[in-house]
């Protein structure tokens, strides 16, 4: 295939970054020529693609919006000559996945600095935006498509080493990887278990022949998509579940301090807290109060239940300055 020349046009005034980007360092800009790389197949016919906007821009490395003749969007990622060979090296090795569980790679241009330095770019398939919650707080139907999405990916040869939201881009309830500059090979995969299908599981037998790859049962343990009976709450205690507690997804939002008086607590005490803290929660879900409602009250319920943990306990409760509520709950809630 024939080198082919490109021309971009970078329509800066529609560019909101703090940072200064890649392609601002380039010779002639903001309309620049571009060359495929020498003996790299590029599969696009040569013509001039407009720059639109700035996906993403960080010290090593900015990503544009841009968009060819026909319509066609594009992801143009600009980096250092080694992590743009190293990344395109990988999307070659993964060819029989791009599209479905990778973005398509088209091919890779340079241009030229001022000061005849090369500046290489990636150009993408441009798919959906990246995803802006926590995996955790997915819907447990969108988590297992990501998990699948990172399965099929094992099983497509690619060990994805900085797996995380801001490399996952959605459109439309789909998913992609991204970013494969921290990738290496990895062969022979036999996990065959799929998320979607098996979304009311809580548990799983670690001899199941369908989970047997270590690095994927241990990421989809750290995303917590099997509870194995256990609900966690405040990050760091671990109970079984009870139709007492609220769910998982109902702790995660109402995290709250434990131990808030001047008061020597033990891991027990504050185990104990949490417990009643929650149960408490899920005392007044059940009495109707929405999670939102709850959120807003979350340091009132904590004083309270602490407040009725100490005088369960004869302990005295001397809360700290920015936990003492009194003044404002009325003199039955001051110290003893």
């Amino acid at each position: 295939m024939t080198r082919a020349a490109f021309s971009l046009q970078f329509h800066d005034d529609q560019f909101v970054t703090d940072h200064r980007h890649h392609a601002s360092f380039l010779k002639n800009y903001p309309t620049c020529g571009f060359w495929a790389a020498k003996g790299y197949p590029f599969h696009l016919e040569s013509q001039p693609i407009q720059v639109k906007g700035i996906l993403y821009c960080g010290d090593k490395s900015t990503v544009y919006l841009a968009e060819c003749e026909g319509g066609m969007e594009l992801a143009l990622k600009f980096a250092s000559e080694d992590d743009v060979l190293r990344e395109a090296a990988a999307y070659d090795a993964l060819e029989p996945i791009q599209g479905t569980v990778i973005p398509r790679l088209y091919g890779m241009l340079y241009a030229r600095r001022p000061d005849k330095r090369r500046v290489f770019c990636l150009v993408m398939e441009r798919f959906g935006n990246r995803v802006t919650s926590s995996f955790r707080d997915l819907p447990r139907p969108e988590l297992a498509k990501v998990l699948n999405k990172l399965a099929e990916a094992h099983r497509g040869g690619l060990y994805h080493l900085d797996f995380a939201e801001r490399n996952v881009v959605e459109k439309d309830g789909d998913y992609r990887l991204i970013d494969l500059r921290h990738a290496k090979p990895h062969s022979g995969c036999g996990w065959t278990y799929d998320f979607e299908k098996n979304i009311e599981d809580c548990t799983v037998d670690d001899a199941d022949p369908s989970i047997q790859c270590h690095g994927l049962k241990a990421q989809a343990d750290e995303l917590e998509f099997w509870d194995y009976g256990y609900v966690h709450l405040c990050k760091f205690y671990s109970v079984p579940k009870s139709d007492k507690l609220p769910p998982q997804k109902v702790v995660d939002q109402l995290h709250t301090c434990l131990g808030i008086s001047m008061t020597n607590y033990l891991s027990d005490h504050r185990r104990e807290l949490a417990i009643k803290y929650f149960e408490e929660i899920k005392r007044r879900m059940d009495a109707g109060q929405t999670v939102e409602e709850l959120v807003r009250l979350c340091d009132v319920i904590t004083y309270d239940v602490h407040l009725q943990w100490h005088k369960e306990k004869n302990i005295p409760f001397h809360p700290s300055a920015v936990w003492d509520l009194s003044e404002r709950r009325g003199s039955s809630h001051t110290s003893f």
